[in-house]
């Protein structure tokens, strides 16, 4: 669990820093709001070719051989990010990052669902969420304060090399009783295809992902134009302290996933599930009509309120698909769920917030009208997890009996 964690909390700290550093590199490189939504977005582009192939790499080889590779990749894209000269450079190392999240999120789900029993595994994957928290928090500090410092956004890549060569070191000495496949037919992603609970999380878990990528990418920007006598690295200090706050929302929700389950076996989860992702849009909506208009105080308050919700359901959508889900494939599971996620809109979130901050005209008031339009996006999640109500017991009882 601790090395699994390491792996995802460099991921996100990647994440975190390019959003922090967003003002100054495009300012470096002389780019346009529309080019850095493109660079924030092209690494979850990326996801949408490479995390089934990622996944299915982790059943067939193994994961200790899959994900240090896949984290040895992600190492090189750091080193070229923070080298960059130009537009395409940068393009181009940001899609290379994407090897991380592609092979190792949907290992580290499976490999956990394998060492911990059912009653447990949301609490884990609770634990192992958080990390991405935990990672955006530290990222934004990072990037802030070495900002800060040096004036460069260059060095906080330059510097995650190090933590990446680690990672990569640690991942095949892990103990793990996978047995790989022999192969991946058609016939094998036909059958989790099969499986509405999958289908239909991937899609609503994409639409909520527009929301996530775009508050995660964007807000160190917003918060920078809406308030431009606050010095960056005291919006760094307000976004990461929010961050840091954001890391129970997915051990709380991983815990009250297992509670509801012991109450409604059936039912519990997905009831869990629409809970935590109405609260998660309406605290979003408070912060994207206030900011601006608020004392940065007030806005801090919202952003800790929002915290708390904002990844909440991650934990308990990722159970509730590896529950419906043959044991042999569940890190395919997770890819194809989460190709479906990246599809549905998870990759385009960022990208479109800057071409609709450029629509919108710019500026301060540019983010955050292209910010209020997408929390569309998660009125529509929320509708279509309420049909998991239904459909998940099904499923669910019907994965437990060809188990048994």
């Amino acid at each position: 669990l601790p090395v699994l964690c390491l792996v995802q909390l460099i991921n996100f700290v990647d994440r975190s820093v390019l959003g922090i550093v967003n003002e100054a590199l495009r300012l470096d490189l002389g780019l346009s709001d529309s080019q850095m939504g493109i660079l924030q977005s092209v690494l979850l582009v990326g996801l949408i070719f490479l995390t089934i192939p990622g996944a299915a790499v982790n059943d067939i080889f193994g994961r200790r051989k899959a994900m240090p590779v896949a984290v040895g990749i992600w190492t090189v894209a750091m080193l070229g990010t923070g080298t960059a000269s130009g537009f395409i450079w940068l393009l181009f190392a940001r899609l290379l990052g994407s090897a991380n999240d592609a092979v190792c999120t949907s290992g580290a789900n499976a490999w956990l669902s394998t060492v911990y029993s059912s009653d447990k595994l949301g609490r884990m994957l609770g634990i192992f969420t958080t990390c991405g928290s935990l990672g955006m928090c530290l990222g934004t500090l990072f990037g802030g304060f070495m900002l800060s410092l040096t004036g460069s956004w260059r060095y906080p890549f330059l510097i995650l090399v190090v933590p990446g060569l680690i990672a990569a070191l640690l991942l095949p000495r892990l103990p793990d009783k996978q047995v790989p496949v022999k192969g991946q037919s058609l016939s094998d992603f036909a059958t989790i295809l099969k499986i509405k609970t999958i289908v239909i999380v991937g899609i609503a878990s994409g639409f909520f992902a527009v929301l996530l990528y775009t508050y995660q990418t964007w807000t160190p920007t917003l918060l920078q134009r809406s308030y431009p006598d606050a010095d960056p690295s005291k919006i760094s200090m307000i976004f990461s302290a929010a961050l840091l706050f954001s890391m129970a929302g997915p051990f709380l929700g991983g815990l009250f996933a297992d509670m509801w389950d012991k109450r409604l076996p059936d039912k519990g989860r997905a009831l869990a599930l629409l809970v935590a992702m109405s609260c998660m849009v309406a605290t979003k909506f408070l912060f994207f009509i206030f900011v601006g208009k608020a004392e940065l105080p007030v806005i801090f308050g919202i952003m800790l309120l929002d915290a708390v919700f904002n990844m909440m359901s991650i934990p308990i959508y990722c159970g509730m698909c590896l529950n419906v889900t043959p044991l042999a494939n569940r890190s395919t599971a997770m890819g194809v769920m989460a190709c479906i996620s990246f599809i549905a809109g998870g990759a385009w979130g960022p990208m479109l917030t800057g071409f609709l901050s450029d629509f919108y005209g710019g500026g301060a008031a540019g983010v955050q009208s292209a910010m209020q339009t997408l929390l569309a996006f998660g009125v529509f999640a929320v509708l279509l997890f309420t049909s998991l109500y239904f459909i998940y017991p099904r499923e669910k009882a019907k994965a437990e009996a060809a188990g048994a």
